[in-house]
């Protein structure tokens, strides 16, 4: 594992004792709506599940009673509210994902038969839910991983429930488009912004996480049917190509290989406009070329991983100052998720470049700290819209910023990169 140098590794270790403090004390963050939700990537649960990782390595947190009590929060927040989503972001999917990591990583006590049974019992009603908006998800034709059926499927996988798996894979084939050269890609409606038929090219809501959760299924040993193994093989190495055969060309104004979206009858009557995208995991290149170079590793496709490595590079030199779009400190579209992508195609790639990036972003993110007041020294401004709160979670907090140093000085944060769906 090659280190970062001794003057950041010190700032780091500093903020990361910030942080953890900060994050153990309940007294601090009780009153924000992260710390009230069942929320994997939105909530309490993904923070506890950073918290317990770290835990393996750091004295700091070497009192698992807190961390137990925020469990018995979190079974209170879910009995105690009225309307619960099924999704994975911010609902059931991802808070059964939640107790099944707490189970099979060893966090609780395995003579603790009392919460054992509590969490048996919610699985079980969790599976209940979750098998019926299997169809209500397709009726709807919600892919949506974050709070649609790829989500729900992602519990299963945990779940290792192999039937539903099967199922939702096979929705997953049936509503996928093949262009005449054979490439594969999805469409959807889309409700948020643009109100029409498109091709989202992003990793949060798009064709990239569709691509991960096939790939995060083929990586799992024993739960495809053998026919549907081959499909998925299939259906991974066609969108990879449909992704790498209708990239952006660069120029001087367009400095990304894809758009957020795509308009589905401009592309198929090839009345495309290029557009420029973010830097992040969400939206953009980065993210986007980040999975398909994971899914191409998968594949053993050696061809797909020059091509991939080869944008990559192009990617990385993007710097902040150039980007349109705003960037906060977090995982999702912020500065330290950019830094832990860039690390990890590093490991992968050898790269130098990607060193760099990885360094650079982590510095970036630092500096967010370092902009804002002092008497918000631990939040580095992640403000919530219309609130004066702060955003704490995973996914779009200060937990993410804690991986993000976590992951600088030990290399490896397996179970949060796999709730980030950066890791299978």
């Amino acid at each position: 594992m090659k280190k970062i140098d001794t003057y950041t590794e010190k700032l780091i270790t500093k903020e990361i004792s910030i942080i953890l403090k900060f994050l153990l004390d309940w007294n601090s963050i009780k009153e924000y709506r992260n710390s009230n939700h069942i929320g994997l990537l939105s909530g309490l649960p993904g923070i506890i599940l950073a918290l317990f990782e770290y835990s393996k390595i750091s004295p700091i947190v070497n009192d698992k009673e807190v961390l137990n009590e925020y469990i018995q929060k979190t079974i209170k927040i879910l009995e105690n509210t009225e309307k619960l989503t099924p999704t994975y972001c911010d609902g059931l999917a991802g808070y059964g994902i939640f107790l099944l990591k707490l189970k099979s990583n060893k966090f609780i006590d395995t003579f603790n038969e009392e919460l054992n049974n509590q969490i048996d019992e919610i699985l079980e009603e969790i599976d209940e839910v979750l098998e019926e908006h299997i169809d209500i998800y397709n009726e709807k034709d919600n892919l949506d991983i974050l709070h649609g059926l790829l989500g729900i499927g992602l519990y299963f996988i945990e779940r290792e429930n192999k039937i539903r798996v099967n199922d939702i894979v096979k929705i997953l084939s049936t509503t996928s488009t093949t262009t005449k050269e054979g490439y594969v890609y999805w469409k959807k409606y889309d409700s948020y912004d643009v109100f029409d038929i498109v091709l989202d090219m992003g990793n949060a809501h798009g064709i990239g996480s569709n691509i991960f959760f096939l790939s995060k299924v083929l990586s799992k040993k024993n739960i495809l049917t053998e026919d549907l193994t081959i499909i998925v093989n299939d259906l991974i190495d066609n969108s990879i190509k449909f992704y790498l055969n209708n990239t952006q060309i660069i120029t001087k104004e367009i400095y990304s290989y894809y758009p957020f979206k795509i308009l589905a009858v401009d592309f198929e009557q090839h009345t495309l406009t290029a557009e420029n995208s973010r830097l992040g995991w969400c939206y953009g290149d980065l993210g986007v070329l980040y999975t398909l170079l994971m899914a191409s590793i998968l594949l053993e496709k050696k061809i797909f991983e020059k091509v991939i490595l080869e944008k990559l590079v192009f990617v990385a030199s993007r710097t902040l100052k150039r980007e349109k779009h705003s960037i906060d400190a977090g995982f999702c579209h912020g500065t330290c998720g950019i830094a832990i992508l860039f690390l990890n195609i590093y490991n992968i790639s050898n790269n130098e470049v990607f060193w760099d990036a990885a360094n650079y972003w982590l510095k970036e993110t630092l500096n967010k700290k370092i902009e804002i007041q002092s008497n918000e020294y631990v939040y580095y401004g992640f403000a919530i819209p219309n609130s004066t709160e702060k955003n704490i979670s995973i996914l779009e907090g200060l937990t993410g910023v804690l991986i993000c140093y976590h992951k600088f000085l030990y290399s490896e944060a397996q179970i949060s990169e796999e709730l980030l769906m950066i890791k299978y």
